[in-house]
């Protein structure tokens, strides 16, 4: 997800450029949307990475609970 937002956020810059040079709302507004979906991406991303940690911890814990 963190590198699919990466991804998002290149293309937002690229339509940003794009848009600004021809003078072109769509594009304008295609790069705000793809911001828009890069930050939703990382969010996600960053709450599945803290989830894993969660679980990794949890299950250390739990072997070292067993001994």
């Amino acid at each position: 997800m963190i590198v699919g937002s990466l991804l998002l956020i290149l293309v937002a810059v690229v339509l940003l450029g794009v848009g600004l040079a021809q003078g072109s709302n769509p594009l304008l507004i295609g790069s705000i949307a793809a911001s828009l979906l890069a930050a939703i991406a990382l969010v996600v991303g960053a709450r599945q990475a803290a989830a894993g940690r969660v679980d990794e911890r949890d299950e250390r814990d739990g072997d070292a609970d067993r001994m």
